[in-house]
């Protein structure tokens, strides 16, 4: 499915999207992650942050359970040569990304999980599972055929962090940064990744904290 068969309103309101196969694991602790499974080319870097570059992310209480700052001297002597070596088979597991919702002005997370929402719609004559965190992001779930899916997000609201695989991505994002010759090599790259939304399932008295269960979650990856 293209992506101009979407909506003129949807993508209105979503600036930003990604097509891919939609997967979830389950629900627990009230909380219910879905995700796509797609991948990006070498221009989605810039809009993929590293957890350190987020405004006011050193104050998180949680930050030193979470993920510590990038290693630089990791990425440029070891990661960053591996990637670039036209001797060496290079392949890693998918970058895992997050979208974290941002307060209005887009300078602080937001604390708390926003409710799941469903509908369903008919669009050319498919139908679509809609779960939205409204006005964030939403994904859209072909009902027939996963692969048919697609993750949207606000622009403006929205930060697309990466939760795992930070030392990649600051190597992809130095490669890139590099004049040509030495970054024409990462055009031809397809950089597998999977981009979470996290949801709270029903209300309840003692909501999940966003910034404790991206927490936990990256803990469970690793």
């Amino acid at each position: 499915m293209a992506i101009s068969e979407l909506p003129p309103q949807d993508l209105e309101k979503y600036e930003r999207k990604r097509l891919g196969y939609y997967g979830e694991l389950g629900q627990g602790a009230n909380v219910s992650i879905k995700f796509i499974q797609t991948a990006i080319k070498k221009q989605d870097l810039d809009e993929i942050l590293l957890v350190e570059s987020i405004p006011g992310s050193e104050k998180w209480r949680v930050r030193d359970l979470f993920q510590r700052d990038v290693d630089r001297v990791r990425v440029l002597d070891e990661i960053l040569p591996y990637l670039q070596a036209t001797d060496k088979v290079k392949f890693f597991n998918p970058l895992t990304l997050a979208l974290l919702p941002m307060e209005s002005g887009g300078n602080n997370i937001e604390r708390e999980l926003r409710p799941l929402q469903h509908r369903t719609e008919e669009i050319k004559g498919h139908i679509y599972d809609i779960y939205e965190a409204d006005p964030f992001f939403e994904f859209r779930v072909h009902r027939s055929t996963p692969a048919y899916s697609s993750v949207h997000w606000n622009k403006d609201r929205v930060r697309l962090v990466a939760i795992d695989g930070q030392h990649r991505l600051f190597a992809l994002k130095r490669w890139k940064a590099q004049p040509a010759p030495e970054s024409q090599a990462l055009d031809t790259w397809t950089i597998p990744v999977v981009v979470l939304g996290l949801f709270t399932v029903k209300p309840a008295n003692d909501e999940a904290n966003l910034l404790e269960v991206v927490r936990r979650t990256f803990m469970y990856i690793n």
